[in-house]
């Protein structure tokens, strides 16, 4: 990844409407748009003061993010809330990158699995967290329309 650097978002107002900067940027990439759902400004908020936050930059330009939340310490469970790219940068290896980095920061914190909720619908997601070593999870939502995925992360764990 040339010229890309991953930062992390400290507990701060400055993180937080950074990231919501962020995904008012990727907002009409999720289906349907993500302020239709949440307030950005809120969802930012939360995530910072209470997830692990990181951001890719290439130079200035934003990439992408993911969100994470390791706070599970009695299942070992981190849950993945959050995950984007902005569109002109899927396909090139920086979602791949991203998993990889997120990965890394969850065992270090310990955890055993990461856990995330997905939209049925939403196959090329599906495909994308597949490809990454994802299992779709038998495990029910309240939703019918969405799903659990997970990916061990210890080979005593499944």
């Amino acid at each position: 990844m040339l010229d890309t650097t991953l930062i992390h978002l400290d507990k701060s107002a400055k993180s937080s409407s950074e990231l919501a900067a962020y995904y008012r940027l990727l907002d009409k990439s999720f289906e349907p748009p993500l302020s239709s759902y949440v307030d950005i400004d809120a969802y930012a908020d939360k995530l910072v003061n209470n997830a692990y936050v990181a951001i890719l930059k290439n130079k200035e330009e934003f990439i992408g993010l993911f969100a994470v939340y390791i706070n599970d310490q009695e299942r070992k469970t981190a849950y993945l809330s959050s995950f984007a790219i902005m569109n002109k940068y899927k396909g090139l290896g920086y979602s791949g990158y991203l998993i990889n980095e997120m990965t890394k920061v969850a065992k270090l914190s310990g955890m055993h699995r990461i856990q995330l909720e997905v939209k049925s619908s939403y196959t090329r997601a599906i495909n994308f967290y597949q490809k990454h070593g994802f299992k779709r999870s038998d495990e029910k939502t309240a939703d019918n329309s969405t799903f659990y995925m997970y990916m061990t992360l210890t080979e005593n764990n499944d």
